[in-house]
Parts: C-alpha cells; structure tokens; sequence
C-alpha cells in the first residue's frame, strides 16, 4: 500500500504494476511515476472520494462523486466461467506459443529487454536478454531486475528479429496482456531502425505473421471472463494481474515473476488449469427426472444401505469425511457409468456436501472435481 501526499493509500498501478505513483492536483487523478498513466484501479478512486465526502460538505461530496461514472451491478452480465473454461481448452489444442516480454517502461519510447516464447509443453523457443538502446530505469529495476549490467553484452532486437518471426509465423500466438506486448515489440523494432543504416532495417507486421487481433488471443482478457470480478467503472471483466491469476488457479512454476520465461510458464499453467475445470452443465428438468430415476434404482440394489447412509451424511466406518466423499462418488461413478455431472449433482444434493467441494485445489481443480476424477475410472464390484 503507498501513501501520497493527499493521504490516499492506493496499490500497484493495474497498467504497468509500478509501485510509485503521485495525485495530479490538475486533473485530479492518480497518476502512475512509471508510466504516467491513470491505471489504479477504479475502486481506489472511489475511496478517495469517499474520504473527500467525509471531510467536505454535502454539496461538495456530491460534486466530486459526480466526477465518477458509476454503474448498477445489474449492468453486469451472467458470469459463466465455463463457458471460458472451454475457450482456454481450445486455444492449448491449437497447437499456440506463448511470448513474454519484460520492458523498460510503458510509455512510447520503452523498449524489449527480455523476450521469451515457448510451446504448449513449456519448451523454451525462444529465451533472451535484450540489449536497449537506452538505459533501463532503476523504478523498473526494481519490478523485473534485469540492470544495465546485466544487458550490456546482449543481442539487440535486429539480432533476434529474424528467428522472432520464424517462431510465430502461422501459429496460434498467446500473451497475458496481448495489446501491451505487441506494441512494446513495433516500438522496440522502430527505435531500433532509428539507428541503422536503410538497407538494415528490420519489416514487421503482427497482423501478416498472426493474423488473429490482440483480443482473441490475450489470456489476461480471458482470464478476467474466467475470473468473474465485474468493474462497474470500465463496465467489463477486471483485469487481474499474472501473479493474481496464478495463485488463484494454484499455479508454481520455477523462476522469478517478472522475468518473461517464469511468466510464459505461468500463462500456460494458468491455461491448462482452466482448461482442466470439469464444466458441471446447469441442470434442467429432464436432469432432474433422472436423477429421481436413479436415486430409485440404487435404493433397490445392494448399494442401497451403504448409499443411504452417505447420502445422508454418516460418515461412521469412515477414516474421514473425505474418504467417504470417495466411497459416495464411486458409487455414483458406477451407476451414472461415469457421468461426472450427474455425479457431480447427486453429490450437491447430498448431506455430505460442503463449500470445501468447490474449494481450489492442486492444478486449478476444486476439491469437487479431483475427487469425481480419481474416482471415474473405478468400477464397482
């Protein structure tokens, strides 16, 4: 949390994730000290004006939060993570490479310091340092580490440029903040035909290498969908940071955050956790009438006692609760024949039911959804 001098505390910059920032008495906004821009997010704004509210009069509380464009919740659409689930699905099966960039700040003259690219296996591509043509300021240092020490004897841009190229050309390429990587790329590309002679100057468009717009292939954008925390000030998905995202989905990776190798890798696993969520379809009329049916049938075969029994919640004979989850779903395995979303609201019906169910777990999984996995392929007796 910073302090500035109007004494509101705000985080990192939701743009650059800087974390220094000053109040401009002009516009009255928080503007970021690395890349300048009104990044912070909405609801930092939001107490400020309510700090101002207290302090000033009615009239002038109502004058500042007339300021900020304010939006019902009802605004927000219906959040269906699975539907993006099996988006994220669909881009690992097209065979994508993930670039990562690490900078030397956000605004028109920053430049590529580190790229990286690798596929979806995690293999590395494409990893290196990238000697700038101006030095590396020490506030963005302090976010990725890579010094000027550290880049002097790198290739610069028009080293890399050509094998770049060659590994994206034609592929499905994937970037957690597609828009900011991409533009980073052309201007570091235009600084550096600055200072060569015509003849060496490097051509690049995006759009002839990998058509698709930055939209449809950023993870940050998808991962905000997934996600489901609507900003009533930007009226879309919020977006949350790499680090934000991987920790929710559980994701480890070996590395530092903020080198672009450990963040390529964090973006995969960020993918394939979401691609992993067992999409548990909503359930309709026609889903409840069998599910009457079968509760039916197994109260009339030899499973009814033990069933009866978990469904009801005793877990007597058990080691733990969790052992019987595991005994109830492997019933539930054999008579759905493994319809794991039959399972999965059978289960939800029952006394053994609890918000430790839809609790994240190893590899983006909840708690729910690796027990119905490790159970899928037993066959009752």
């Amino acid at each position: 949390m910073l302090k500035f001098k109007n004494g509101l505390e705000v985080d990192e910059c939701t743009e650059c994730w800087a974390s220094g920032g000053y109040f401009d008495d002009d516009d009255d906004w928080i503007r970021c000290d690395c890349c300048g821009g009104t990044g912070y997010d909405s609801n930092d704004y939001l107490a400020y004006m309510h700090e101002q509210a207290e302090l000033e009069s009615e009239k002038k509380a109502q004058q500042l939060f007339s300021e900020v464009k304010m939006y019902p919740e009802q605004n927000a659409p219906e959040h269906n993570p699975f539907k993006y689930a099996e988006i994220a699905g669909q881009w690992l099966a097209d065979n994508p490479v993930i670039l990562d960039t690490e900078t030397t700040g956000l605004d028109s003259n920053a430049e590529v310091v580190e790229v990286s690219i690798i596929d979806s296996s995690g293999k590395a591509l494409l990893d290196t340092l990238i000697k700038p043509l101006y030095p590396i300021p020490e506030e963005v240092i302090r976010i990725h580490g890579i010094t000027n020490e550290m880049v002097k004897d790198a290739p610069i841009w028009p080293d890399v440029h050509e094998t770049f190229c060659e590994i994206i050309k034609g592929r499905k390429l994937l970037i957690y903040n597609a828009e900011y990587d991409q533009r980073i790329i052309h201007q570091t590309l235009n600084i550096s035909n600055n200072s060569l002679p015509e003849n060496d100057k490097k051509e690049f468009s995006f759009h002839e290498l990998c058509p698709e717009p930055p939209s449809r292939i950023c993870v940050m954008k998808l991962f905000a969908a997934f996600y489901g925390q609507w900003d009533d000030y930007r009226e879309d998905w919020k977006w949350q940071k790499l680090t934000t995202a991987a920790e929710h989905m559980n994701v480890k990776v070996e590395g530092k955050a903020h080198r672009s190798l450990a963040d390529c890798r964090m973006t995969l696993g960020i993918l394939q956790a979401m691609a992993a969520r067992v999409p548990v379809k909503p359930e309709t009329k026609g889903d409840k009438i069998k599910d009457v049916e079968l509760l039916k049938i197994i109260r009339n075969s030899k499973h009814s006692i033990v069933f009866d029994k978990l469904i009801n919640g005793d877990t007597v004979g058990y080691i733990n609760i969790n052992e019987a989850d595991m005994a109830l779903c492997s019933i539930l395995s054999f008579w759905t024949k493994k319809d794991v979303n039959q399972i999965d609201r059978i289960f939800r019906s029952s006394k053994l039911y609890r918000p430790e169910w839809d609790e994240i777990k190893g590899q983006g999984k909840t708690y729910g959804q690796i027990t119905i996995g490790s159970v899928v392929c037993e066959v009752m007796k």
